[in-house]
């Protein structure tokens, strides 16, 4: 019986300690796992882009989402976009740029636009939507404001590749967190978190 008991108060522990720690440490689990892998939510043609802001720092406007050119210390990325003598629009970072397309100025109708670009004749410009394949849960939160908290987290991934016909290719991949409530499901998933989130690589290669 004091056996039994023993086994029992050890298999008790045990998961105590494992919720624990999914609890806790469940956010680095899903981070070291989405290293090996992500489950596609879906892909979106970019038919344009539309870039809010200065050089760097500014906001990608594509489809009906808003993606930040911050990095995860909450600095502007290393990189760079402005039109060059011929009105094309440069993306610059690593020492390297590529040709987005015809710069086209803000319009009217794009309040607060600084530059909308299509992609030219010939090009493969999309955004896919990802998630992680785990979720860790968030019992100790609490918003005193609104007494409405998320259960669940997860992390939710953009990433845009646009192809040259020359075989150019840019690579833009952001990080965010993506919240589930009880009541309204999972969220859209653009919440930020210092030190993990924002736009985490941007890669050209010739």
């Amino acid at each position: 019986m004091r056996r039994f008991l023993l086994k029992t108060l050890l298999i008790v522990f045990v998961l105590g300690a494992l919720g624990l720690a999914w609890i806790f440490g469940g956010r680095h689990v899903a981070l070291f796992v989405d290293h090996f892998g992500t489950a596609e939510v879906e892909r979106i043609p970019v038919t344009q882009l539309t870039y809010e802001g200065a050089q760097s720092g500014g906001l990608f406007c594509l489809g009906n989402g808003m993606l930040s050119t911050t990095g995860p210390d909450n600095h502007p990325f290393a990189l760079s976009l402005a039109p060059d003598a011929n009105n094309k629009l440069i993306l610059s970072t690593s020492g390297k740029s590529f040709i987005l397309g015809d710069a086209v100025s803000a319009t009217a109708e794009q309040s607060g636009a600084t530059f909308t670009v299509r992609p030219d004749a010939g090009d493969e410009a999309s955004l896919t939507v990802r998630r992680s394949f785990l979720s860790w849960p968030t019992p100790f939160d609490f918003n005193f404001m609104t007494g409405h908290s998320p259960s669940w987290r997860r992390y939710r991934y953009h990433e845009l590749v646009w192809k040259k016909q020359s075989g150019a290719q840019l690579r833009m991949l952001w990080r965010y967190e993506q919240y589930f409530y009880a009541s309204d499901g999972w969220t859209d998933g653009n919440m930020t978190r210092e030190g993990v989130t924002g736009l985490i690589k941007a890669e050209i290669t010739p």
